[in-house]
């Protein structure tokens, strides 16, 4: 519980210095997934564990956000230009070994996955983290679809992702909105069978029918990733980032 304590700081310390880059910018970014659930449905965000932060901004303030991360003592690690950027912050918290706490920022989420999700929409239905009020939670509704997809491509994750989703879905009129927004992409059945393994897992519900989703091996979902693309044009730019053929990538 300790630990988790103090992670759960040291991740506000990060958001400190993301909100601070962010003044600057004069702009707003969207925190999503883990953090964001943290601060969102859990009554105290330590009781959330996780490790990374991820956040969505806007596709023409990411360099910015990039330098502006770096000068707060961010070290890149990876990134290519107009994709994605990935930072490792260092944090001494008087342990014996130093904590390190990933950064990820995109400017989408997963657009293969989800190609309609906007982010001006989302922000405009979002809720500013009360101590940090450049950041912003997407609402209940997207977050629960987000939640959804990041577990069916993560099925690693799926204690605390279906947790997740059972504390999202406890409104009606929440699941009601998700999946209205999930069946605009084809995600109806993912959000449905999430809900219903949280449903029976946490709730009491009864047992689906349908198994919950597998981890799939790597070249199955490479396939199931390229396939969702629009065309072979798409897929073939997914295909060439990946091998880092005419990438430009920013240098840590």
């Amino acid at each position: 519980m300790a630990e988790l304590r103090l992670r759960d700081s040291l991740h506000a310390r990060v958001l400190s210095r993301i909100d601070d880059c962010l003044a600057g910018l004069d702009d707003q970014a969207l925190l999503f997934k883990g953090e964001a659930l943290a601060r969102q449905v859990y009554p105290q965000s330590w009781l959330r564990q996780r490790t990374d932060i991820d956040l969505w901004v806007r596709p023409e303030h990411l360099a910015a956000m990039v330098d502006g991360l770096r000068d707060r003592g961010c070290r890149l690690t990876a990134g290519v230009s107009s994709r994605f950027a990935r930072f490792e912050l260092v944090l001494d918290a008087g342990m014996s070994v130093p904590v390190g706490i990933d950064v990820h920022v995109r400017p989408f989420f997963r657009p293969w996955r989800l190609p309609h999700l906007d982010f001006e929409r989302v922000l405009a239905q979002s809720v500013p983290c009360p101590d940090w009020p450049r950041l912003y939670r997407p609402g209940a509704a997207d977050a629960l679809v987000l939640a959804a997809v990041h577990l069916d491509k993560n099925a690693h994750q799926r204690a605390i992702w279906l947790y997740d989703l059972f504390l999202l879905g406890a409104d009606p009129d929440t699941r009601a909105r998700a999946m209205a927004e999930a069946q605009k992409s084809g995600e109806g059945p993912v959000l449905a069978r999430g809900l219903a393994w949280a449903d029976y897992l946490f709730g009491g519900g009864d047992c689906p029918t349908e198994a919950p989703t597998r981890v799939p091996g790597k070249l199955s979902a490479l396939w199931r990733d390229a396939r969702a693309l629009p065309d072979w044009t798409a897929r073939g730019v997914f295909l060439a980032e990946l091998l880092g053929i005419g990438v430009h990538r920013w240098k840590p």
